[in-house]
């Protein structure tokens, strides 16, 4: 990732559009785009639209069959970039990639929270 990229110039990413290029590369990898400034641009997305990261937490929690469904829907910024990562899913390994790219993208919100 580019150090001197600032929250701003990440927030303006097209996470769409990275993930519609695919979710892993041909070694059947994580694509490093979406593994770095992909992922950062997703955190500060979501924080912008008032996603926090408990929310995301809990939403990959139920995609990937951990919890039961929660009580009410996730944010639509959060949904829309749920649905963003399945339509890009080619078969069960980027489906398994996409969740572990969606609990860094939470991970991320979470570290940013602790942020001083």
């Amino acid at each position: 990732m580019d150090a001197g990229r600032t929250d701003a110039e990440l927030g303006r990413l097209d996470v769409g559009a990275l993930l519609a290029g695919g979710i892993r590369d041909a070694d059947g990898r994580l694509r490093g785009e979406l593994a770095g400034e992909g992922a950062v641009a997703a955190a500060i997305r979501l924080e912008n639209h008032m996603v926090g990261a408990d929310q995301a937490a809990a939403t990959v929690a139920v995609l990937a069959g951990e919890r039961p469904p929660l009580d009410v829907p996730p944010p639509p910024a959060l949904a829309q970039l749920v649905d963003q990562g399945i339509a890009a899913c080619r078969d069960d390994g980027d489906r398994v990639a996409l969740l572990g790219w969606l609990r860094r993208v939470a991970e991320l919100m979470a570290m940013r929270g602790r942020a001083p």
